[in-house]
């Protein structure tokens, strides 16, 4: 298992696209702001520290 601290790791698609978009959060999960390149559904994969989770995230440029 991963220390405490490791970075968050995001790999988002947007749906109909091909190429996947990554951040990384230093330090985990935690408050935190991250960009997407455009508005959409978002189908993300989360990973930090031996966890994975997904979720699909409706994103809205303001």
């Amino acid at each position: 298992m991963s220390q405490d601290g490791d970075p968050l790791l995001i790999e988002a698609r947007l749906d109909g696209s091909g190429s996947p978009v990554t951040r990384e959060v230093p330090g985990g999960p935690g408050p935190s702001g991250v960009d997407l390149p455009e508005a959409g559904c978002w189908h993300v994969t989360l990973r930090w520290s031996g966890h994975v989770d997904t979720l699909r995230l409706r994103y809205v440029q303001q």
